[in-house]
């Protein structure tokens, strides 16, 4: 507490991780570890390693996954945070549909894993069917792999979902349709 109340929070986390590889199986020794790496020392490498040995002793601690969440995305570690989303999505601490996006964004734009990322967006669309994000994104991949018949019926099961007072956005995707069918995916009776 004397460390504590001086602010001397680097001697203090080396003792308390001292401790700890003598006492490893303390939950909350490991917990006051990586609070201490990531709010105060701004360690978030340290901080991962703290919240991994809560999380290996407590599988289902939500906030070891929170802790692991924050230091991949300051790491910049986007396996770990893909790892990390997952697994809160298995234990149902998130809005399931907007984790799943985020994963589908994440193996899209930075692990380039274009077929993990439509594994995710699926998963999304399956969790909320009239996310319109999830289902353009599947359309945007389909059509990226030249997928015509898939990208279409993605088109025209978002216009079916849009408001239909959505006058322009709604012109906009049906000439989109019409345009990829007339062009390359060679469907006349969808370009009508």
């Amino acid at each position: 507490d004397l460390l504590r109340a001086r602010g001397a929070h680097g001697e203090l986390a080396e003792r308390l991780a001292a401790r700890l590889r003598e006492t490893p199986e303390d939950v909350a020794g490991w917990q006051e570890l990586a609070v201490l790496r990531e709010e105060r020392l701004w360690d978030a490498s340290g901080a991962a390693e703290a919240w991994r040995a809560v999380a290996r002793l407590d599988p289902r601690h939500a906030g070891a996954l929170a802790g692991l969440r924050r230091a991949a995305e300051r790491t910049g570690d986007a396996r770990a945070l893909d790892a990390v989303i997952e697994r809160e999505i298995e234990l149902g601490g998130l809005d399931v549909a907007s984790a799943w996006r985020r994963l589908g964004r994440l193996r899209r734009d930075v692990l380039r894993d274009l077929a993990a990322a439509e594994r995710a967006f699926s998963a999304a669309l399956n969790a909320d069917a009239s996310d319109l994000v999830a289902r353009r994104a599947l359309r945007e991949l389909a059509e990226a792999r030249g997928d015509w018949r898939c990208a279409l019926d993605h088109c025209e099961e978002e216009i079916a979902r849009m408001d239909a007072s959505d006058v322009a956005a709604r012109h906009a995707l049906w000439l989109h349709v019409a345009e990829r069918a007339a062009g390359p995916a060679r469907d006349l009776s969808r370009a009508a």
